[in-house]
């Protein structure tokens, strides 16, 4: 799971989901529109764990390389509307809310 922003401008997300043996089982990418570089990072996360229940897969390994992502989805207590949206959102998936 990946996300990118190209400064505040274009940004986008992609997955792949990989099986037990590490085989690439299928993947995913998304344009997001204008936004910051951690917000395509939680947008990443979301997409990530929305495809792989469409998938479904119910048990996920997830691999973020933002450490402030990581924090912010299992500290944050509030943000800005659409981040709190996302971290909810996610938090949901996870269980953690």
């Amino acid at each position: 799971m990946d996300g990118a922003s190209k400064g505040e401008g274009i940004a986008g997300c992609g997955g792949v989901l990989r099986g037990d043996s590490g085989e690439c089982i299928c993947g995913f990418s998304k344009g997001l529109g204008a936004y910051s570089a951690y917000v395509a990072e939680l947008w990443g996360v979301f997409e990530d764990l929305k495809f792989a229940l469409s998938h479904g897969f119910l048990t996920v390994e997830l691999h973020v390389d933002s450490q402030v992502v990581v924090n912010t989805i299992s500290f944050a207590k509030g943000g800005l509307p659409i981040r709190w949206t996302l971290i909810q959102n996610i938090r949901r998936f996870l269980e953690l809310d």
